[in-house]
Formats: C-alpha cells, sequence, structure tokens
C-alpha cells in the first residue's frame, strides 16, 4: 500500500469503528474486521490492491450500508479506478488532443474512456505509457559508415 492509501485506510477503519457497535477496542476490533473482509487475519502493511478494495469495501459498507454496496467494490471496479489514475496522468503528460486521437484511433471512434471495457481501458493504458516512455527516451546518436 502507498502511504496515502495507510492513511486512507485507518481513517476509514476509525470511521467505521465510530459508526458500529464496538463492544472491542479499536485495533482488535480493526484486525477482527479485516479477517472478515479478507477471510484471514493479514497487516494492513502486507495489502496489496485487491486486499485494499476489499478491506475498503468492508469498511465503507458498515459506514453506510445504503450508499455502498458489495457490487461497488469488486476487483474489477478496484481495478478500473487504477488504471483510470494512470490514464489521467498520461493524459496530463502527453496532452489532451494527442491522447484522444489515439484513443478513437485504437478503439473505432470512441470517443470517452468511460465506454471501454476494462481489457480495452488496460490496453489504452499500456499504448500512452508506452509513448510517455519513448518521449522520454534520449534519440539514439546517428552512426555513419
Amino acid at each position: 500500500m502507498t502511504p496515502a492509501q495507510r492513511r486512507y485506510y485507518i481513517d476509514l477503519a476509525r470511521n467505521a469503528y465510530a459508526a458500529e457497535e464496538r463492544p472491542l477496542p479499536f485495533d482488535k476490533w480493526r484486525h477482527e474486521q479485516v479477517a472478515i473482509a479478507l477471510g484471514a487475519a493479514k497487516h494492513f502493511r502486507d495489502f496489496n490492491n485487491k486486499d485494499f478494495d476489499r478491506v475498503r469495501g468492508h469498511f465503507e459498507g458498515i459506514i453506510d450500508p445504503a450508499r455502498f454496496s458489495p457490487e461497488n467494490h469488486t476487483e474489477e471496479a478496484g481495478e478500473r479506478r487504477r488504471l483510470r489514475i494512470l490514464a489521467d496522468e498520461a493524459f496530463t503528460a502527453l496532452g489532451s488532443r494527442y491522447c484522444h486521437v489515439i484513443l478513437k484511433e485504437r478503439f473505432h471512434g470512441t470517443a470517452f474512456i468511460e465506454e471501454l471495457e476494462t481489457d480495452e481501458l488496460r490496453q489504452l493504458v499500456n499504448t500512452l505509457q508506452s509513448r510517455l516512455a519513448s518521449k522520454r527516451q534520449p534519440p539514439s546518436p546517428c552512426v555513419t559508415a
């Protein structure tokens, strides 16, 4: 987990703890809730993105069950969020017009990222990242014989 994810996790756990009847001390309650969300005990520093999404969905469901349903926190939803962040960063670095041309050409006229399936979004991010990497590399020197 990133430092920002850790801070978010702790704040989210505190809010969930405050929203629930809690006969246990905070740390013990939090560990118990993580075990429920993941099916096994695991320290938050050992979370991967999949674990983080599951625990996040669990705590948000405790905070507001009507608003945060488990369907909103599937593995695919978490992956889409991460891919969308990477795509937004690439759009900023490469320029929006350039990226929209790639989007339209690669995905047959699709004009909006939101219309892409997860696999297509992953392909777009890979394409944008490779274009970005090629722009960052210095040109190779010309060798004449």
